[in-house]
């Protein structure tokens, strides 16, 4: 990895994952709104809720489960027009990981230099194997983000 000057970070909430019998829920990312204040002084900042921006979107993943929010080729799409130097995604959930591997596979085509980052619960108390599951992502931010990803 070629280390480069970071300008603009981009924060992903992604799309969420529910019971065919659950309700939609949308619920502000607070996590990456703590992130991003921590860091706006020094980057300009966007945050992508992926949720939001895509409720009405639904695909069946299974008799028993689907999932809602923009797609992934959409959020690729937004990265690619805000060109960010560095993006964080987040994974609450263990049924986050398998996203998580495909937007950074799809970020990382789209330009290898976009350094991806995630963090949450998963990756916390899983690091090794978030790593080992996703070959497109660079760094994990372990425990209380706002510490340790201004750091990073």
């Amino acid at each position: 990895m070629k280390f480069q000057k970071i300008n603009k970070v981009m924060l992903i909430f992604p799309p969420a994952r529910i019971s065919t019998v659950g309700d939609k829920a949308v619920c502000p990312p607070m996590g990456l709104s703590y992130l991003a204040s921590v860091i706006r002084d020094k980057y300009e900042v966007k945050i992508l809720d992926s949720v939001v921006l895509g409720r009405n979107q639904e695909r069946r993943l299974a008799w028993s489960y689907f999932e809602y929010g923009l797609s992934s080729d959409q959020i690729v799409q937004e990265v690619d027009k805000f060109s960010p130097q560095l993006v964080g995604i987040s994974c609450l959930f263990s049924h986050h990981l398998p996203l998580i591997k495909e937007l950074c596979g799809k970020i990382k085509q789209l330009s290898p230099e976009i350094i991806t980052v995630t963090g949450g619960t998963h990756p916390s108390f899983l690091p090794e194997q978030s790593f080992k599951y996703s070959p497109g992502l660079d760094f994990i931010v372990i425990g209380e983000g706002e510490e340790s990803f201004p750091a990073l």
